[in-house]
């Protein structure tokens, strides 16, 4: 009997609707009814303007996980979670035949006007993915009321699940996407980190939206003119789109889709610009003379070299040097694609057999910032304008060698005739903190205008046998004690160019 009178009892308040106190909102419109199992549950919901909509729904194991997932579809919305909980009076044996109803399911005598306490567990206002969760819901009924605060009719979701141990938002890696266009033939490829191994799902989906107009925030927004494309896969991690419209602004939402739990969550958001590759602009380069080029604010920037080769040759040496960040270099011969590298400092590479023709050679910015850069191209490998540097560049203080008025340092020599020139600063007591908040260094610049040249000296390269580089030392004399000391060391070409060794600072002794 009391088993018989408790069902009667949620079936009862699921379809009277009563007032909410404290969401204020007048709840006599339709209300939905779901019963949670082991199987999420989805529903679609509208809500008019200035109207209200409530979802009652009921838990088959009391008190179990419980997670509640509003995601609005392009619109502001409203939304509160309730508990609630039946209350029969205490007098309900004693009701005269007049107060009573027939529920015809069960055959019994029950009172029709029991009241209702709710408690409010959360409420929240907004346009994007709103959730709550807990390990466990007190009570098997609960009641989501939600109100448009648009001034149009609003579509959302509802998503309820129990017995869930993690969302799919908790699964996907940290990282998001990232877009770059390809200069060859304008087609643009979408990257993202694949799952981890022990969090992989089989039945992943990402979904990808492209529109003109604006990113989304929920999947359910898409509109009719929004291009969609999807891949089923949790190893996949990129996606190339062709045919593009150039010189457009796109706008890439991506979601993340689980159809066995019919869970989907935002993932991440990108706006790109499309460029035509053959606009890039283009430039003639001589054969073995040193070119200086600059790339815009953008990872889209490039610039073609177009070199004429006289006739056929067995190799041709290009040589980059970004004067900061990194750069990416294609090169091509009579239209045909012969390599593709990266340059994150000077680098030279070789390009065999080469047919008499044009050689374009196509540099790509590799990030937002402005770039400019060094570039020399020939057949002739004797006009190379760079010294030859030893392996290690670095610059080396000599401890023994180090005094209150003096340091000696110590470096590899190049390995051809070549000119070194050592430069000093005396750093401020912030130097470090300064040295941190500097920008990358323009290694084209050459040592800072309040540096104070030591000395400048001619080398002849010594072999030390066997291939072996020699050490040269140095005594830099007329220090202060207890000083930071920056020095800074660079060799040159004959009527070539300047390359630098790496930087150092060093401390004079405090006593002398």
């Amino acid at each position: 009997m009391l088993f018989s009178v408790q069902l009667f009892v949620f079936c009862l308040l699921a379809s009277s609707r009563p007032t909410i106190a404290r969401s204020k909102v007048d709840n006599s419109g339709d209300s939905d009814f779901l019963t949670l199992h082991d199987s999420p549950k989805l529903l679609n919901v509208q809500v008019n303007q200035g109207e209200s909509r409530s979802v009652d729904f009921l838990l088959v194991q009391p008190t179990s996980s419980f997670r509640a997932v509003v995601t609005p579809c392009g619109c502001d919305v409203e939304w509160a979670l309730y508990r609630r909980v039946a209350v029969a009076p205490k007098s309900y044996r004693y009701y005269l035949p007049e107060n009573t109803v027939d529920n015809r399911l069960y055959g019994n005598k029950v009172r029709q006007d029991l009241t209702v306490r709710e408690e409010e567990l959360t409420r929240h206002i907004g346009s994007n993915q709103m959730s709550y969760s807990t390990n466990s819901f007190s009570g098997r009924m609960g009641r989501i009321v939600l109100k448009s605060v648009t001034n149009r009719p609003c579509v959302s979701q509802i998503r309820l699940a129990i017995k869930e141990k993690h969302s799919l938002a908790q699964l996907l890696p940290n990282r998001g996407v990232r877009v770059r266009q390809s200069a060859d033939d304008g087609s643009v490829t979408i990257y993202w980190d694949q799952l981890e191994s022990e969090a992989a799902i089989a039945d992943l989906e990402y979904i990808f939206l492209l529109s003109r107009s604006k990113t989304f925030e929920a999947l359910c927004a898409a509109d009719e003119q929004t291009m969609r494309f999807s891949i089923s896969s949790s190893r996949r991690r990129t996606l190339t789109l062709s045919g593009l419209l150039t010189d457009v602004r796109y706008f890439l939402s991506v979601f993340a889709f689980r159809p066995s739990t019919i869970e989907t969550v935002p993932f991440d958001s990108a706006a790109f610009t499309t460029t035509n590759p053959l606009s890039y602009p283009s430039s003639t380069i001589v054969d073995g003379q040193l070119t200086i080029a600059h790339l815009g604010l953008s990872q889209y920037s490039a610039r073609i070299h177009v070199l004429t080769v006289e006739k056929p040759a067995s190799s041709l040496l290009i040589t980059l040097y970004p004067c900061t960040g990194s750069l990416r270099v294609s090169a091509y011969s009579n239209g045909q694609f012969l390599r593709h590298w990266q340059v994150e400092e000077l680098k030279t590479v070789e390009l065999t057999n080469m047919t008499a023709g044009e050689l374009r050679i196509r540099v790509f910015n590799n990030d937002d910032t402005e770039k400019t850069y060094k570039l020399w191209a020939s057949v002739n490998a004797s006009t190379y304008p760079y010294p030859t540097m030893p392996f290690d560049t670095s610059l080396l203080v000599l401890e023994h060698g180090r005094t209150c008025r003096s340091v000696r340092l110590g470096w590899l020599e190049s390995t051809q005739a070549h000119s070194v020139c050592l430069f000093k600063r005396r750093e401020q007591d912030d130097y470090f903190t300064q040295l941190i908040l500097l920008e990358e260094p323009n290694r084209c610049q050459g040592p800072a205008a309040d540096s104070e040249l030591v000395f400048c000296r001619r080398f002849h390269h010594h072999s030390g046998g066997e291939g072996a580089e020699v050490m040269i030392t140095r005594e830099v004399m007329g220090l202060r004690p207890a000083n930071t000391y920056r020095f800074d060391l660079y060799a040159s070409k004959p009527n070539g160019e300047t390359l630098p060794y790496r930087t150092v600072w060093v401390k004079t002794k405090q006593f002398c």
